[in-house]
């Protein structure tokens, strides 16, 4: 059995960081970890430089393969973190062509990892979309063509990974930031299904703990002749005050 770990863990630099207490909130992420025992961990919004050097040097101790998004905007990096136990055999990222809002202060996009586990190929995609409602914009009727956008980056970067893959399975990680019904959401979901089979929660599932919707998923895809046992999804809303989003979990039986 295969267990991911997918959470929006808001660790923004401390000055605009409304949870604050990042010190004692990465204590307890920690915590989470130890008892869930993830293989895979993919989070979202590991912003701040003390959660990067926390994150990793915990990771590390506890014997996980790490990638962190690269830092190359001058203000905020991707945010994004992939952790394996599993060693990692290839990686790549990309940095979203359009963003909107105060998301441009930031690298968004998409980190990506090859691992191999139990003579499959995982590959792993983490990412982190738009904030479909950003504070600071000054074209609002944009929003909408901002997450359809990046949607299509990321079928693209997708496609590019698969192509000529007939045996490998795919794990669509992160917080989308759309909601399970919404239409952005379910087009980029069907446009999959055309190609590979998805494994999917078939109800909503509740991660963002402030609006009470489902915004963060883990998708499975694979190729029509390989077949997933079982699998579950699963979250805890035990850590509301940790972060605005709980942890989701899936667990797949290959």
């Amino acid at each position: 059995m295969l267990k991911i770990l997918s959470w929006n863990i808001a660790c923004l630099p401390q000055k605009i960081n409304t949870l604050k207490n990042s010190a004692k909130r990465l204590k307890s992420i920690t915590k989470f970890i130890e008892l869930s025992k993830p293989d895979i961990i993919c989070f979202q919004e590991v912003f701040s430089s003390e959660s990067r050097i926390y994150l990793k040097q915990y990771l590390k101790n506890n014997k996980y393969y790490i990638y962190l998004s690269p830092h190359k905007n001058i203000l905020l990096n991707g945010g994004l973190l992939i952790a394996s136990k599993f060693e990692i055999i290839d990686l790549d990222n990309i940095i979203f062509n359009n963003s909107l809002g105060e998301d441009c202060l930031s690298d968004k996009g998409i980190l990506y990892i090859k691992i191999k586990y139990n003579n499959k190929y995982i590959n792993i995609f983490n990412t982190h979309l738009n904030n479909a409602t950003p504070m600071y914009s000054i074209n609002r009727q944009d929003e909408g063509k901002i997450i359809r956008y990046q949607l299509n980056e990321f079928l693209q970067f997708f496609y590019n990974k698969i192509k000529n893959n007939t045996s490998n399975i795919y794990l669509l990680v992160g917080d989308f930031n759309l909601p399970y019904e919404s239409l952005y959401y379910n087009k980029f979901i069907n446009k999959i299904k055309k190609n590979l089979k998805i494994y999917r929660n078939t109800d909503e599932i509740i991660t963002d703990n402030i609006n009470n919707i489902q915004i963060d998923y883990i998708n499975t895809c694979c190729h029509k002749d390989i077949e997933i046992k079982d699998f579950k999804i699963y979250t805890s809303d035990k850590f509301k005050k940790i972060s605005d989003h709980n942890p989701l979990i899936k667990k797949i039986i290959l």
